[in-house]
């Protein structure tokens, strides 16, 4: 039996559009979260012989949003938001 041909919901460029924002915002908010956890553990977060060290998890959630390149999955989107508006209206 022949498959049939599937077609592309209009705004299926917006689903790349919302993923990447998903990968933006969890990449900052690690760190933010991160940060927070260290301002509640005061200097026993800064130790890394402590039971309540941040330091690594916090050097690990900066470098996230470098891992994931926010800046050219910000471009991405914005490159597919502008090829897909005339699709939107």
């Amino acid at each position: 039996m022949p498959r049939k041909p599937r077609g592309r919901h209009p705004h299926h460029k917006l689903n790349g559009v919302r993923i990447n924002n998903l990968k933006l915002a969890s990449s900052q908010l690690v760190a933010q979260i991160c940060q927070l956890c260290l301002g509640a553990c005061g200097v026993m977060g800064y130790s890394n012989r402590s039971e309540f060290s941040i330091g690594r998890h916090l050097r690990d959630a900066l470098g996230a949003a470098l891992m994931i390149a926010n800046d050219r999955i910000s471009a991405t989107n914005a490159s597919l938001l502008l090829v897909s508006k005339d699709d939107l209206f």
